[in-house]
């Protein structure tokens, strides 16, 4: 979510995801397992505290990377993607949304966060009063705005055909919600269960899942 937008994302965020997406589409992915599922989640928990240090380590199906090269890397992969996606659509928006990206990578500074903390510096105020700040300044802008009479009962048209559809989908749905709590849990139960199984029958083979 990026707060200085009024709608919480800008279009070179959309474009870079289109790439980004089809990326994740297009290349291989290798079977995870219980270890590289342990090693995400803590880099997870690093780029949380330390994403704009330039020097930060992150693991890589077990080996070290550094972000910033790991990333860069990353972006050239996708380079090719984003030179595709602005053939077919003519233009040069999917390739500028990538450089943009990666620029960050090069400069922490130009990260979301690293302007919210200079802002709140420079405005001397907390981040919710920085947060409500903005809150205010979008929903002047919307208020200013006159939507089309037309668009406004298309949209209340639609809003109506998606309660409706969701209140069908709720009464054909024979699975409580807590059952479906529990299924889905299930997955996170399957990975530690069958270690303990293989540990049982003393064979230290990663699990895949």
């Amino acid at each position: 979510v990026n707060p200085y937008e009024a709608v919480g994302i800008s279009r070179d965020q959309v474009h870079f995801l289109d790439v980004f997406l089809l990326y994740c589409l297009l290349v291989d992915s290798p079977l995870s397992d219980e270890d590289e599922h342990r090693q995400i989640q803590h880099n997870q928990k690093q780029m949380v505290y330390y994403g704009r240090d330039p020097n930060l380590q992150l693991f890589d199906r077990g080996n070290k990377r550094n972000i910033r090269q790991w990333g860069c890397q990353l972006m050239k992969a996708m380079t090719p993607i984003a030179q595709l996606l602005d053939e077919a659509n003519r233009t040069d928006c999917y390739t500028e949304a990538t450089m943009k990206e990666q620029s960050k990578l090069v400069d922490a500074a130009l990260t979301p966060s690293a302007k919210i903390l200079h802002d709140l510096r420079e405005q001397r105020v907390t981040f919710y009063q920085f947060a409500m700040n903005l809150s205010q300044h979008h929903r002047s802008n919307f208020n200013r705005r006159s939507m089309d009479s037309k668009i406004l009962a298309s949209y209340q048209q639609l809003a109506r055909e998606s309660i409706a559809k969701q209140q069908a989908l709720e009464d054909a749905d024979e699975l409580t919600f807590e059952d479906y709590l529990e299924k889905y849990y299930e997955q996170y139960d399957y990975c530690a269960n069958a270690r303990k199984n293989f540990a049982k029958m003393g064979n230290s083979s990663t699990v895949f899942f």
